[in-house]
């Protein structure tokens, strides 16, 4: 499964987030911003499907599953796309300045990118809550169908451990994880499925990064 280059977005968040928040001093400056995420646990509270999701043992995916995935997806875009591009622009000229100049980020600009990037994250997750309520999605279900999706695309994506970044950001140790299960073999239903989709996940792929 090959990788996906979602652009300069990831690739600076995964290098401020792994590199620059890893020393405790720089974490200790950027820990009242970490504290953002606390109010995700509370905003996850609000999904209203709380019902226990066991996934079929087939591993396949239903026409159902990926139609309310793709209204999810899509409620997202709408919200958060323009956002996104204008995070990304200003990294995007951030690492420019960095490789002109060379250097490295500095403490202050690693936490200004580290900032932007949880406001986003919270921002997107009050609007997930609300389209998952819409298409009757449970955060497991939501979690299992995504992670199906994005394997049977062929996209080997990996997103941000929210839960527990503040702690891993500390440590300095990783602070991501994949985006469904891996070594598992793709029923040709899902891939069946998702092959329509392909363009659009593309666009969507930065929102899986931030846990949407």
């Amino acid at each position: 499964m090959k990788k996906l280059a979602i652009g300069c977005l990831v690739v600076v968040a995964l290098l401020v987030v792994c590199g620059g928040i890893a020393g405790y001093w720089v974490y200790s400056k950027a820990k009242s911003y970490v504290g953002q995420f606390q109010a995700l646990e509370k905003l996850d509270k609000n999904v209203t499907n709380v019902a226990a999701f066991n996934a079929p043992a087939s591993g396949e995916l239903t026409e159902d599953m990926v139609k309310r995935f793709v209204a999810v997806q899509e409620s997202l875009h709408t919200r958060l796309g323009a956002r996104v591009e204008e995070m990304k622009a200003r990294q995007d000229e951030f690492l420019k300045r960095q490789q002109a100049e060379h250097r490295q980020a500095s403490a202050s600009e690693a936490i200004a990118v580290v900032t932007d990037m949880m406001k986003l994250i919270v921002e997107g997750k009050s609007a997930q809550v609300e389209a998952l309520n819409q298409e009757r999605f449970s955060l497991e279900e939501y979690s299992w169908v995504k992670g199906q999706v994005y394997r049977a695309a062929g996209m080997d994506l990996v997103e941000l451990s929210i839960p527990n970044l503040p702690e891993l950001a500390k440590q300095g140790g990783g602070v991501t994880k994949a985006v469904g299960e891996a070594g598992v073999d793709v029923p040709p239903r899902n891939k069946e499925l998702v092959a329509p989709l392909l363009p659009k996940l593309k666009d969507w792929a930065p929102l899986a990064f931030f846990g949407l």
